[in-house]
């Protein structure tokens, strides 16, 4: 009967929320106190208690949401309720108090082992994550993850933060389970793959496409977690939500508001760092008491591993930290708080736990079903957390990883090194043993006082390590050639046991004179293009040159490619960026290896980064969107990046060492439009495709703009699309309503772009042609032929006097004019320029050029717009337009255009 009550209460109180008039539902504590509310409570439990109230016809029990909080690099003395003599968690410290905390319990020593024993509920010698790097960071494909298995539940599954557990097909976020996926690559900002990129307003991976975050990254993943959250919570979807933090890893940088109180106080930054996350955790609990979903939301907080920079300060009595087998290792917090799920008081659990039981617990909780896939290594607290036990099983538990840090070509794991836990006793190393009941500290070894105890565990760990060597240094594969990722970039994170993640280890050429290979699967026999780096491919960098800050400068002059039984070699110029390599490959396992020598053929280095693309894409496929033009242009080597996120646009323009596009630096990219009809008066653009699609695909990691064809040859590159509107139904422009029914139009843009025209190798020919559809209606359209969005350091306007052949300055607008418009640095060491050549056409306007700034946006924009007018209505079929875009310095392109507009003079 107590039981039947609960459930009661619980229907009425979703009721309650459901008919607050906010459409929100409000808090339990505003739901108390009317005195018709309290009525109609006590009578319907005096129904449901007559048996008047059954389970027939009845809403049932909405399903608990799932909050997974995983900091990065904290220990158990990093909180202010474990007793930190200065460190303030205050809001840490609140969920503490309402949670039941699991006091003896453990994760593994290193981040991506922990990730995996949660995500899939066994152990890391079992899934493959054995560890942080060296090629051993994917699971095995037969272990599903916790997203895979709430997925098949009807959950929605989100990751907001680090991963770590692969940034290749079929090891990312989107290939395991994860509906909504924002998240970086290795294992954090400064690793191998995320080698230049910054905490503040730096890269991030949205779905499978890359993207930028606003602000400080800790408070970023916080506002994405949330905004997903609000939207579940309004379409009423249960969701998982993982939120695993980068934070308190290094490079320990933060806001200084959080770092001053610590100065003089030891790691000041790592203690500000420990301030941030308990700041945004007051929001997110804010969060979720205003939003309604606190009752009914599962929130387990805990850390990857023990700790680090804080160590030294304060450890909670624990020995030792972050890679150790010692308890501070690998003992951290969890707390467990679900309001509405029946859970005992707030309070101290002592049973020994480890990362592989919440899974079990979770699917516990929230009656999801495992599905397939090899037994848990975890068990399911649901009755020790509920109170209806106070005691687990007669367990043996094991803390291993391996390799660690600096360990190369030790084929894994090293039996032995490890702890093995039972009770009160730790065997450490397979020699040392303590009693953390009455050593905490382990500052006693007991293993000649005790050796039957020493002897027993050991027993032990032979049963469980020949339960997990079968396999153990079998390596998971990444995945080459497939539809649903190519191309594939690798680093040498993933080199088989080689140390090389760190962007330290890049600058200064470690590894060898060969580097390491990766471990690949060939997924479909073809032609395939490798291309091989020294520097990152977000980098303009030469082999042979170097990166700010300066590392190790090598001659490379040569570079070896090793796969599938095949070896290549080619030369390289001295400045060239990187070797490229044409080959066939047969299906199947391989193996990678790649590096770069000298003239003289001596071995230099591992080729750090690599790119492999099967060139010979399935008959019918959609085009892939993503190409790259690498030529030299002028005095310098240009590089033009297209990207399916943007249906095929130039996302990005490097030459010179410098970028001029880059839409993931400032959201927008080189591209074409056309609106048709526009409101006049209001400046309103109701009808308007637009090549890269919509206004809401900017933030996102797809378009709905539909690449139709793409091709690259030489310095060409054409591309045909069919654009979305850039209006969806429904909105509107300047308080216009869009007046398309549909988000994807009939019309069509194509593009040809070639790098130098003749005499000009500084410069584009860049040639659009806008179809209008048989049967479209329309009387003046606005062709804006091309528009370029670039960083904000292009903060100086000009505009061409053709009468003095000088470039003048210009104000930054808004508007458009009939002068050619250039946009450049202050120093004037780089500038972009728009010229259109007389094209006389019927009903066409010349061409006039437009500016503007977007300084909140911090975006500046040039722009070539034809307008064309006939009372009697637009001809359906092609209107083509041609344009030059010169690049250089400033003078540069003041030279280029002053002879252009010679050659219009008669």
């Amino acid at each position: 009967m107590q039981v039947h009550r609960r459930r009661v209460r619980t229907r009425l109180s979703r009721r309650a929320r459901r008919e607050a008039p906010d459409g929100r539902g409000l808090p339990p504590r505003q739901t108390q106190g009317a005195p018709q509310a309290m009525t109609r409570l006590a009578l319907c439990l005096l129904l449901a208690l007559s048996g008047a109230v059954g389970t027939h016809g009845a809403e049932p029990p909405a399903k608990p949401n799932v909050l997974l909080v995983l900091v990065d690099d904290a220990g158990y003395g990093d909180f202010g309720c474990h007793g930190h003599p200065f460190l303030k968690t205050p809001h840490i410290d609140r969920l503490h108090g309402e949670s039941v905390r699991l006091t003896d319990f453990h994760v593994a020593p290193m981040c991506s082992p922990t990730r995996g024993q949660l995500l899939t509920g066994c152990h890391g010698l079992r899934t493959g994550v054995t560890s942080v790097t060296a090629g051993r960071t994917f699971l095995r494909p037969e272990f599903p993850t916790a997203a895979q298995m709430f997925s098949a539940a009807g959950y929605r599954t989100g990751i907001f933060g680090k991963w770590h557990l692969g940034d290749s097909y079929p090891h990312r976020p989107v290939d395991k389970g994860f509906q909504h996926a924002v998240w970086t690559k290795g294992w954090g900002f400064t690793s191998a793959p995320e080698f230049s990129n910054t905490l503040t307003d730096g890269r991030i991976v949205r779905g499978a496409e890359a993207s930028r975050f606003k602000g400080y990254i800790t408070d970023a993943l916080f506002d994405e977690a949330m905004a997903w959250m609000r939207a579940r919570r309004e379409a009423r979807e249960p969701f998982f939500c993982y939120l695993p933090l980068h934070a308190a890893h290094a490079p320990h940088i933060v806001p200084e508001r959080f770092s001053a109180p610590y100065e003089g106080r030891g790691a000041a930054r790592f203690f500000g760092m420990m301030a941030n996350i308990d700041e945004n955790m007051g929001r997110l609990e804010a969060f979720l008491r205003d939003s309604g979903l606190r009752e009914n939301t599962i929130v387990i907080f805990l850390t990857d591993n023990g700790g680090t920079a804080g160590v030294r300060t304060f450890n909670a009595g624990l020995r030792a930290g972050k890679v150790t087998y010692y308890d501070g290792g690998h003992r951290v917090p969890c707390f467990v708080r679900w309001p509405a799920g029946g859970l005992r008081a707030p309070g101290e659990v002592a049973a020994l736990t480890q990362a592989q039981d919440v899974l079990p617990t979770l699917l516990d909780f929230c009656g999801v079903k495992r599905g397939p896939g090899p037994e848990f290594d975890g068990l399911s607290l649901a009755g020790l957390l509920r109170g209806a036990t106070n005691a687990l099983p007669d367990r043996t538990l094991v803390v291993q990883f391996g390799p660690g840090f600096g360990q190369t070509n030790n084929s894994g794991p090293q039996k032995f090194a490890s702890a093995v836990m039972r009770n009160q006793w730790r065997l450490v190393h397979g020699t040392e043993l303590y009693d953390v009941q009455a050593d905490r500290a382990q500052e006693r070894d007991l293993a000649s006082a005790h050796p039957d105890i020493a002897a027993d565990l050991r027993r032990r760990y032979e049963t469980w390590w020949t339960s997990v060597e079968t396999g153990l240094r079998d390596f998971v594969p990444i995945t080459l050639g497939a539809d649903a990722e190519n191309p594939v970039e690798l680093a040498s994170s993933d080199w088989q046991d080689v140390y090389a993640d760190n962007a330290q280890h890049i600058r200064n050429a470690v590894g060898g004179p060969r580097g390491g290979p990766w471990n690949v699967n060939v997924g479909r026999a073809g032609t395939y293009e490798i291309t091989l780096r020294r520097w990152p491919f977000d980098l303009v960098a030469p082999l042979a040159g170097n990166v700010d800050p300066p590392g190790r400068a090598l001659p490379i002059a040569a570079a070896q490619l090793r796969i599938a039984g095949f070896q290549r070699e080619t030369k390289t110029a001295p400045d060239a960026a990187e070797a490229r390599f044409t080959i066939q490959l047969p299906a199947g396992r391989a193996q990678l290896h790649a590096w770069f020598q000298d003239a003289e053929g001596r071995d230099l280095c591992g080729a750090f980064f690599a790119k492999v693309r099967r060139t010979d894409a399935k008959a019918g496929a959609a085009p892939d969107g993503n190409s790259e033009i690498r030529t030299r242009a002028g005095r310098s080597e240009l590089v033009l990046t297209t990207t399916s996120r943007l249906a095929g646009a130039i996302h990005s323009f490097k030459w010179g060492g410098r970028e001029f596009i880059d839409s993931l630096d400032h959201g927008r990219q080189m591209q074409s439009a056309c609106s048709f009809d526009n409101t006049r008066d209001a400046g309103a653009e109701t009808f308007n495709p637009t090549e890269a699609g919509s206004r809401r695909d900017g933030a996102g990691p797809t378009t709905t703009s539909r690449l139709l064809a793409l091709s690259t040859q030489g310095g060409e590159l054409r591309t045909r699309v069919q654009p979305a509107f850039w209006l969806a139904p429904g909105e509107r422009s300047e308080g216009q309503l869009a007046r398309n029914t549909a988000v994807l139009s009939d019309y069509i843009i194509a593009k040809a772009v070639k790098v130098g025209i003749d005499g000009f190798p500084q410069a584009l020919d860049y040639r659009v042609t806008f179809t209008i559809p048989a049967g479209a209606r329309h009387n003046d359209a606005q062709f804006e032929a091309l528009t370029g969005y670039m960083p904000a350091g292009f903060a100086r306007f000009w505009q061409f006097n053709p009468a003095t052949g000088r470039l003048e300055p210009l104000d930054d607008g808004p508007g458009e004019i009939l002068r050619f418009v250039v946009l450049a640095t202050a120093s004037g060491s780089h500038a972009m320029g728009i010229y259109a050549p007389p094209q006389p056409q019927a009903d066409t306007a010349p061409a006039r050029y437009g500016r503007w700034r977007f300084a909140r946006e911090r975006v500046v924009k040039w722009n070539c717009v034809f307008r064309v007018r006939n009372a009697a209505g637009l001809a359906p079929g092609e209107y083509s337009y041609r344009m030059r875009v010169p690049f250089g310095s400033l003078a540069e392109v003041e030279s280029m255009l002053r002879a252009w507009s010679r050659e219009e003079t008669p």
